[in-house]
C-alpha cells in the first residue's frame, strides 16, 4: 500500500493524507461505495471527509487517520454530523476502531440517502412531470 500512496505523491502531487484515503477505500466513497474512480464526474465528486468532524476534534483535523474518501454527495449528508457519545476515545476511535465508526455513520447516512431520495424523486416529477 505504501508504494502506491508514494506513487500517487510523487506523480500526482497528492499529499499523503489525500493518497492514504484513496489507496484505504480502493476509490471508493467510504460510505455509500460509489467507484469515485469510475469517471472523470466521480473523480471530480471526490472529497476528503474528516471523520471525526473538525469543528468538534479540532486536535485531529490534519491527522490522515480522521481523513476517509467520500463523494460531495456523502460528504454533504453527514456534513458535522458526530457519533455522541463515541463508544471509544476519540484516538481510539480513528485509530483502532475506525472501520467500526465508518459503519455507524454509513447507517445514519444510508437514511439520509434513502429521504434525499424521494425528495429528488418528487422535484424530477415537477420538473420533467414524470
Amino acid at each position: 500500500m505504501d508504494d502506491k500512496i508514494e506513487k500517487l505523491m510523487k506523480a500526482y502531487r497528492y499529499n499523503e493524507g489525500t493518497a492514504r484515503a484513496y489507496v484505504e477505500s480502493n476509490g471508493r466513497c467510504v460510505y455509500c461505495g460509489v467507484d469515485l474512480l469510475n469517471n472523470l464526474c466521480t473523480y471530480f465528486s471526490a472529497d476528503i471527509d474528516h471523520l471525526l468532524p473538525k469543528s468538534k476534534y479540532p486536535e485531529f483535523e490534519s491527522w490522515c487517520e480522521n481523513w476517509v474518501l467520500s463523494c460531495r454527495a456523502c460528504n454533504a449528508l453527514k456534513s458535522k454530523m458526530d457519533i455522541d457519545p463515541l463508544p471509544w476515545s476519540a484516538k481510539e476511535a480513528i485509530t483502532i476502531h475506525k472501520a467500526e465508526l465508518i459503519a455507524l455513520i454509513q447507517k445514519i447516512i444510508k437514511g439520509k440517502i434513502i429521504n434525499r431520495e424521494k425528495e429528488l424523486l418528487e422535484i424530477k416529477s415537477i420538473i420533467r412531470g414524470e
